[in-house]
């Protein structure tokens, strides 16, 4: 029996601990799945030893309703009282890009 986690799994135990972005190790092809689905994916470089991989750092943090992105924000939410309070009380602040909220190419 195969007892690895998937990437969601592994998404959705970052977001359990109240985490909105993580470190990943991915192909493309799962990349670009995520992207699809919603998650904001930016690839960093590639992983010694493992051809065609790149870490990327993976995040959910500003995700539209009924996408994968949004139920990993739900699930963190609830395990984050200060994130719970952020969406409770949206600003009228402008959204912080990534590039400055510590994302790097």
């Amino acid at each position: 029996m195969d007892t690895r986690l998937s990437v969601y799994d592994r998404l959705e135990q970052y977001a359990e601990r109240g985490l909105v972005s993580h470190k990943l190790n991915l192909y493309n092809r799962q990349a670009e799945k995520l992207l699809r689905e919603g998650l904001a994916v930016q690839r960093r470089f590639p992983v010694p030893g493992w051809k065609g991989q790149f870490e990327c750092m993976v995040g959910w943090r500003y995700a539209f309703p009924g996408t994968v992105a949004w139920r990993l924000l739900e699930i963190a939410a609830e395990n984050n009282p200060q994130l719970k309070e952020e969406l409770s009380h949206p600003s009228d602040e402008r959204v912080a890009t990534p590039y400055e909220t510590g994302w790097q190419l």
